[in-house]
């Protein structure tokens, strides 16, 4: 691509100069030996320009075979020797691309002689376009060969195993961005091969044995690894697969990330068991899973760009305020994530509970969904659920009779035109309240609600498909180095307390990683409740870490219970619960999901007393830390106006 950007320049810089030099002659200024041949070339160049949108990927041969052919008729025609006819001057023209020029501009007949200058760009031209042609014919021909030779030995490439839609998108986006990318597919169409081509994307059969295609694929050298079959079941299988190619191989200690997206929560459950049945045999293996669906990333987008306390600060920085209350209007799949990811990160200085109130139609199934894939809930939130038919009953009588004021409203019905209705009536009701409204990116209406945001202020749409598809939200660098940050200073906190310390980042189980990063990801909220900003490090009022920690003093206690809080619902809303019968010796039973620290901000002086560690520590320490999460980002801080 840059390569063409370059080509385009010279093009125009080739154009212009001819160009001057022409006027140059009819001005009597230059002399040129040739102006009807410089015509005939700027008048080719110009219209070879059209090329570049006509002949995508062959812009070069398509230039260079006009150039060629257009200089060589103009010279043999003009200048032969004898006159040369039509016919023959056309069979000669053609006999360029043979790397060959006919001898007939001179009365000996010799080939090496001072041809004019239109056959000299000519044949240059011709030798450039045959030499050109069938290098990238072979090039085609032997491209996956090349390919999948370079990512076995040069490595620190992506294999994503499964084609689909979704997965297109990311594959996509992958190499926007940059990353070399490699797909093991079962089957794919000439056109999806032919576009693979044009993209520099590597292809793999996946209907072969998947020892031969991980061999073939170079993935013991890749950097990170995908799973993004259709099928959950496929995505498992395949997991199962790599993990015994990676046991059976002697292979580097580099560890290698594997992301595997799962959509159902009995799917995930049977795949945290296998990693829990991995752990109990003391199985190691050099991949490190990691799950993710795109319902999940929606969710994390969503919260990321609209954060639930936007707007609602002053209430939820004061204890005695209550807290947000949200209504979700069907609860399908990015509904129930986007609640999920509530659960986790709505915790603030209010010491009311957050609330969700949740409509469906068929509220019986999404009960049982949710408390399939939710535990503990009522230790975390209110919730409350009620049963809807928005075909015959109207929403807006439904919302007159909850107890507490709706701060947000998230809408996700299967009909994207119902969701738009519903989400304007709504507007009438809550002019301030944010509504989100779920619609497909390639819905007409979409781009128009886009397009009208300030007339539609309140209401926003969820985040698409191919947004959150790519590197930035799937393989989360970022977020990942915040989290090992934040670990290595948890580390550090326990050798000062003389404790024994924790595993490395890299031996750490899936969710004990997952706990760090939903951590980081509630650092944002935590930076609100102290009343700052984040703003460019050049624009901060802390010049160092000591200027920050004075600032936070009055707020450390109350933020490290909020933190507290962060962490208890993190590990309820996963099956955990508090054990009771703790010692110094026995903190936690992971097997049983139990743990001492799982009690109230109160109650947690008795088990630090009880088991000799100040556990609060580690919760004030998240919140003096934040200097440093901020900074390594370049980002510094400033008080809210």
């Amino acid at each position: 691509m840059q390569l063409l950007m370059w080509l385009k320049k010279i093009h125009i810089i080739i154009v212009i100069l001819l160009s001057l030099l022409l006027i140059l002659h009819l001005l009597n200024v230059y002399s040129l030996n040739d102006p009807g041949y410089i015509f005939l070339l700027v008048v080719l160049l110009g219209f070879s320009f059209t090329f570049y949108r006509v002949f995508k990927s062959y812009e070069i041969q398509s230039i260079s075979f006009l150039i060629a052919f257009g200089s060589g008729f103009y010279g043999f025609l003009n200048y032969s020797y004898t006159d040369y006819s039509l016919l023959n001057t056309t069979y000669s023209t053609f006999r360029l691309f043979l790397l060959d020029v006919d001898p007939v501009f001179n009365e000996a007949g010799t080939k090496y002689f001072n041809l004019p200058l239109a056959m000299e760009v000519a044949r240059w031209s011709a030798a450039f376009y045959t030499i050109s042609t069938i290098s990238l014919i072979a090039f085609r021909y032997f491209r996956q060969v090349i390919f999948s030779l370079r990512l076995r030995v040069v490595g620190n490439h992506i294999i994503v195993a499964g084609y689909n839609d979704r997965s297109s998108k990311l594959i996509e986006n992958l190499t926007k961005e940059g990353y070399k990318v490699g797909v093991i597919a079962d089957k794919l169409t000439n056109k999806q091969q032919s576009a693979f081509h044009d993209q520099g994307i590597t292809y793999f059969d996946g209907t072969k044995s998947g020892e031969q295609i991980y061999k073939k694929c170079g993935l013991k050298n890749c950097k990170y690894i995908i799973v993004f079959h259709d099928d959950d079941s496929k995505n498992l299988d395949t997991y199962i697969s790599m993990k015994d190619f990676f046991s059976n191989n002697q292979l580097n200690d580099d560890q290698k990330e594997i992301l595997i997206h799962l959509e159902y929560q009995n799917s995930i459950q049977l795949f945290n068991n296998m990693v829990i049945d991995d752990e109990r045999k003391h199985m190691t293996s050099k991949l490190k899973p990691r799950i993710f669906n795109v319902y999940q990333l929606i969710a994390e987008r969503q919260l990321e760009c609209q954060p639930l306390y936007k707007g609602y600060e002053k209430q939820l920085r004061n204890e005695d305020e209550s807290s947000l209350h949200l209504l979700f209007i069907g609860f399908g799949k990015v509904n129930q994530q986007i609640a999920f990811h509530a659960l986790n990160l709505g915790h603030f200085l209010t010491k009311k509970p957050l609330e969700i109130t949740i409509i469906d139609r068929d509220i019986d199934r999404v009960k049982k969904e949710w408390g399939f894939s939710v535990k503990n809930v009522d230790k975390v939130a209110k919730v409350r659920f009620k049963k809807v038919d928005l075909v015959s009953q109207f929403l807006s009588e439904e919302i007159h009779q909850l107890d507490k004021p709706v701060t947000h409203a998230f809408i996700s019905l299967k009909d994207d035109f119902l969701d738009m209705i519903e989400g304007l009536q709504l507007t009438e009701q809550f002019s301030e309240v944010p509504i989100f409204v779920k619609m497909k990116d390639d819905r007409l209406v979409s781009e128009w609600l886009d397009q009208h945001q300030k007339e539609f202020k309140s209401i926003r749409r969820y985040s698409f498909f191919h947004e959150v598809l790519t590197g930035e939200y799937v393989l989360n660098e970022k977020l990942q180095r915040l989290a090992e940050e934040a670990h290595s200073n948890y580390q550090q906190r326990k050798v000062e307390l003389n404790l024994p310390s924790d595993k490395p980042w890299e031996e750490l189980n899936s969710f004990k990683r997952e706990s760090n990063r939903f951590q980081m990801l509630h650092n944002d909220t935590k930076l609100m409740l102290l009343g700052l900003k984040k703003v460019p490090l050049e624009k901060t009022e802390f010049k160092s870490e000591k200027e920050f920690y004075i600032y936070i003093q009055p707020y450390l206690e109350d933020l490290a219970e909020v933190e507290h809080k962060r962490w208890n619902a993190f590990h309820f809303l996963r099956g955990w619960n508090a054990l009771t019968d703790y010692k110094s010796s026995y903190t936690n039973n992971p097997d049983k999901k139990l743990h001492a620290c799982l009690v109230s901000w109160e109650e947690l002086t008795t088990v630090s007393n009880v088991v000799g560690t100040d556990y609060k520590s580690y919760d004030r320490d998240s919140i003096i830390h934040l200097y440093h999460y901020y900074y390594a980002q370049g980002y510094g801080f400033q008080r809210e106006k």
